[in-house]
């Protein structure tokens, strides 16, 4: 997996106001096969500094994540938030991968007997800028 072939798509234009903080949220659903899930939506909140994620690039950027193959929900939320970080560096950024889990069979052994279809399954990583001292907009815009 290479992450300067996968960050091509990931686009940026400038911020036209870097001396505010203001959140930034995108989200799409990504054409992934991930193992033991379905149908997994990608958000990002970020609060840009000098750069914003071009928003239509955005929805090629997570068509493009289908040309990999992912572990899991973990391995995709780690890779896009390092992407992010490489290419946009915003004050703030938190990437979250929602997915529901397929059924599990008693007779697999790496499937949990008890586990459902349709019980969600979400990863949810942060990272910041060192010296920014804003405090993150954890509970604006939250679905």
């Amino acid at each position: 997996m290479d992450p300067l072939a996968r960050r091509d798509g990931l686009l940026t234009r400038p911020n036209p106001g870097p001396r505010h903080d203001y959140l930034v949220i995108l989200d799409g659903r990504p054409r992934v096969d991930l193992p033991g899930l379905t149908d997994p939506l990608l958000v990002v909140r970020l609060v840009p500094d000098r750069l914003l994620i071009d928003g239509p690039a955005f929805a090629g950027y997570i068509a493009g994540l289908g040309r990999w193959s992912w572990s899991g929900p973990e391995d995709l939320t780690l890779a896009v938030l390092d992407d992010i970080n490489n290419e946009v560096v915003p004050r703030w950024v938190q990437v979250e991968v929602r997915a529901s889990q397929t059924a599990g069979r008693s007779d697999d052994r790496d499937q949990p007997a008890n586990r459902a279809a349709g019980l969600p399954h979400r990863v949810i990583a942060e990272d910041r800028q060192p010296l920014w001292r804003g405090r993150p907009p954890l509970s604006i815009g939250e679905s």
